[in-house]
């Protein structure tokens, strides 16, 4: 599982912003595949993207054909503390957080890039 290597990179300092994107897909990917079956998964059929395992799931942020990832590339004031209150936020989620409709992005999240507009 990926969530150790998040932890120490938590403790030592605040992450790169490809640092943090890494972290932060990596942090869903393990989350989902913690929290939802095997058979819920495959009753999802299509509808379920995040590939097979957690490894094909990390793949996708590096998929050059995917116009949705996390970078914002040079339109992004990166944030270095608000990135690394987000990572902390995101590693804390629960399976009930997934769960969860109403669940809203943790705060500092929306100031990763700067200022939420």
């Amino acid at each position: 599982m990926r969530l150790i290597p998040a932890l120490l990179l938590l403790v030592a300092c605040a992450p790169t912003q490809e640092e943090f994107e890494d972290e932060s897909w990596a942090s869903s990917c393990d989350l989902m595949f913690e929290c939802v079956s095997d058979e819920e998964r495959d009753a999802m059929g299509m509808f379920w993207v995040f590939g097979e395992t957690p490894d094909d799931c990390y793949a996708l942020l590096d998929n050059p054909d995917s116009s949705d990832t996390a970078s914002q590339g040079d339109d992004c004031e990166y944030d270095k503390q608000a990135a690394k209150e987000c990572l902390q936020e995101l590693n804390a989620r629960t399976c009930d957080d997934l769960s969860d409709y109403t669940y809203e992005t943790p705060e500092p999240c929306q100031r990763v890039c700067g200022e939420e507009s």
